[in-house]
């Protein structure tokens, strides 16, 4: 199951970029939502898509 909800917040991440990013001027970021239960790997998975827009 910890691998489908990695995969789930990369594509919601993906998603993100995809609508917002294109020009750049997009900041990407949980802010202050990120709850403690927030599992290292999903944050792992955001870094990595990121890391994939440097723009």
């Amino acid at each position: 199951m910890l691998g489908e909800d990695v995969n789930k917040v990369k594509a919601v991440a993906e998603k993100c970029f995809e609508d917002a990013g294109q020009d750049g001027g997009y900041i990407f970021g949980p802010g202050c939502a990120l709850p403690l239960s927030t599992s290292v790997q999903n944050i792992q998975a955001l870094v990595e898509v990121s890391k994939k827009h440097p723009y």
